[in-house]
């Protein structure tokens, strides 16, 4: 396994867990959310909406 493996299945993680596009970013070290929303595309709905339990502790 090579270290971008894990960056990558880090900021996956991130993502499917709710955590906000911009602390992602800023995480990995990327110059801008664009390139890691660019990067992570498979993952848009989730940090667009949110992951199942982070909207639902939001409506509560």
């Amino acid at each position: 396994m090579r270290l971008h493996d894990l960056r990558h299945g880090a900021a996956s993680l991130m993502l499917a867990a709710g955590v906000e596009i911009k602390v992602v970013q800023e995480t990995l070290g990327h110059t801008s959310s664009a390139f890691t929303a660019d990067t992570y595309p498979g993952l848009r709905s989730w940090w667009s909406h949110g992951s199942p339990e982070t909207a639902s502790d939001q409506a509560e």
